[in-house]
């Protein structure tokens, strides 16, 4: 397997009702150390300015060169991406930003190591049953792929507990309980996901609630299968997160997450809890494209206008064979 961490920027969310389109996160975080701002979509266009750690750019245009097919740049995939900083509007390679929350996992092949503030690993204690944050060391290693002769960098914490995942920000999170996803799960199941089938509706739990907020989310799925060649095939599946709003006794608000996924057939819900602390669930999707395996991070404190959650990071294993 080759896990590598996948850019959101051509992402898209859509609705089920006559909302406008949101996009991906219109603030990117720089995460080298220096990165040269162009004025065209080329590696050796003019500089416009030096953008340095940590700076925040606004999003103007994904795949700005319209090549849509990327290109390798110092060892890394990317695309020409169009942004504005300050006064100051041009082009760097995408590699080269990322969301204010990026997702990892521990062991995972990573083409680029990005300069952050702050790493946090979220585990299971399995004696309260319940999931916890909290700040922890992480570093690369170089690994020799002997059955495919080939080098790769790997990300590894020095904590000698396994993480569920890894987020990577320049935001502080506070050590604490983020949620009980695990709690009710067989252990035949630990760290398996939830399977997340046409019918089915999940109910996403915050037990950490510090408001008075009694809103409830639900993730809701649809589809049809058809009978093709003696087997079952699913066909439109679709998957949709809904809050209704307890207080003042209203409708659901209702957000389609499926047009994130792309190629990517979304089949399981691998995480739900409340990262960000803003007492809304916030959760990770699973979908297998071909050779894929993609997990989807959706933060409900990053949502836009007329949104439950918006999708800030995404994380893929490859399958090398």
């Amino acid at each position: 397997m080759k896990t590598t961490l996948l850019g959101i920027l051509s992402a898209i969310i859509c609705f089920t009702t006559e909302l406008p389109a949101q996009f991906p996160p219109n603030d990117l975080v720089v995460i080298a150390d220096r990165l040269n701002m162009r004025n065209a979509p080329k590696q050796d266009a003019e500089v416009v300015t030096t953008l340095n750690n940590g700076d925040v750019v606004q999003l103007l245009d994904p795949t700005a060169d319209n090549s849509h097919n990327g290109e390798s740049i110092n060892g890394l995939y990317g695309f020409w991406t169009k942004v504005k900083y300050r006064q100051f509007i041009g082009y760097v390679f995408s590699p080269y930003l990322g969301s204010k929350y990026m997702l990892f996992y521990e062991n995972g092949e990573i083409e680029y190591y990005p300069k952050v503030k702050h790493w946090y690993g979220v585990f299971y204690d399995s004696i309260a049953r319940r999931e916890r944050i909290k700040p922890i060391d992480t570093h690369t290693e170089k690994i020799f792929d002997t059955e495919f002769n080939q080098e790769e960098t790997h990300l590894l914490t020095n904590n000698p507990e396994k993480t569920l995942f890894i987020i990577a920000t320049n935001e502080v999170l506070e050590e604490r309980v983020i949620g009980d996803f695990m709690r009710n799960k067989p252990a035949a199941q630990y760290p398996e996901s939830v399977r997340i089938k046409p019918g089915d509706e999940i109910y996403l739990n915050i037990p950490t609630k510090t408001t008075k907020n009694s809103d409830a989310y639900q993730l809701i799925a649809t589809g049809n299968y058809q009978l093709k060649y003696n087997r079952p095939i699913l066909s439109d599946f679709k998957v949709f997160v809904t809050c209704q709003h307890q207080q003042y006794n209203s409708t659901s608000s209702i957000q389609n997450l499926s047009d994130h996924f792309g190629y990517s057939q979304v089949f399981a819900l691998s995480y739900s809890g409340d990262i960000d602390n803003d007492d809304k669930p916030d959760i990770i999707l699973v979908g297998e494209s071909e050779g894929a395996m993609n997990f989807f991070l959706f933060l409900s404190s990053m949502a836009g206008k007329n949104e439950i959650l918006r999708l800030v990071s995404t994380f893929s294993f490859y399958d090398k064979c």
